[in-house]
């Protein structure tokens, strides 16, 4: 089990195999059979020598533990991209490799800027991609991205990947504003006041509500130390460019200036 790098496809399939109709585990550590066999297909990786998606195709994998490999083991996004022929399912794959809090963007950056116009350090504090998200989940279908959307959870061996998915249940309209927040005011939860600005507009009232939600978060963290201040102020600004995206403002700034302004005439309804 102390094994790094494993080559070839031929390995990941009798892995997966010896796991048919049993339970991926996203614990890295342990000595069970099940940990055992996920970490080798965690750690298997393609050879160019052999013809990864013929014997992929002929091992007749189902398509769900298809995608749960592409979650465990990004690197045979592409092959199974190939496999299993869905229209966005590399895009749906990497909006939620981007959209991890605290991911090492330098691994997929090159990938990830195919999608995406925000900058990797916007996106490891919270910026989001409405957009993007929209787009895998309409091309998709809900069926196939909810597979895709519970397949992020082995992304990790912890809570990191929840942050796509907050987003994602956001944008389609499957958690609305009350729940995110009670999730901020229960625990300044950051990511639920990024959500929180994700979910589809209603008018111009909804989005002066949103904006000035915001402003009131900003000012409730001065009663914390330094160290917290700054980090709810960098949340403050992601917020508030989510915010931006999700209107018809687009930057912060023509946000900031329409809302201080109070200039606002409806055209969401």
């Amino acid at each position: 089990k102390n094994f790094k790098v494993i080559l070839g496809v031929r390995h990941l399939i009798s892995a997966v195999k010896v796991l048919e109709g049993e339970e991926i585990k996203r614990n890295t550590y342990g000595n069970d059979r099940n940990t055992i066999f996920t970490n080798v297909i965690r750690n298997c990786y393609p050879i160019t020598e052999e013809d990864n998606i013929t014997l992929l195709k002929n091992a007749h994998i189902e398509e769900k533990r298809l995608v749960e490999i592409a979650m465990l083991s990004p690197q045979w996004i592409d092959i199974i991209a190939q496999v299993i022929q869905w229209d966005g399912f590399k895009e749906a794959c990497y909006y939620f490799i981007a959209h991890m809090k605290d991911y090492d963007y330098d691994h997929k950056k090159a990938e990830i800027a195919k999608y995406t116009e925000l900058d990797p350090i916007d996106l490891n504090d919270g910026a989001f991609d409405i957009t993007w998200c929209k787009e895998v989940y309409t091309t998709l279908g809900e069926k196939r991205f909810t597979m895709i959307y519970n397949a992020a959870k082995f992304l990790c061996d912890n809570a990191f990947h929840t942050r796509a998915r907050k987003y994602a249940d956001a944008v389609i309209g499957k958690v609305g504003k009350e729940e995110f927040i009670k999730q901020i005011e229960k625990s300044r939860n950051k990511d639920a006041l990024n959500a929180y600005c994700a979910i589809p507009l209603k008018d111009d009232t909804d989005l002066l509500e949103r904006y000035l939600y915001i402003q009131s978060f900003l000012k409730e963290s001065k009663k914390f130390g330094a160290q917290r201040q700054a980090s709810e102020a960098r949340c403050a600004e992601i917020a508030f460019m989510n915010l931006a995206s999700n209107s018809r403002f687009k930057t912060v700034t023509r946000l900031s200036w329409m809302m201080e302004s109070k200039n606002i005439k409806p055209t969401y309804s």
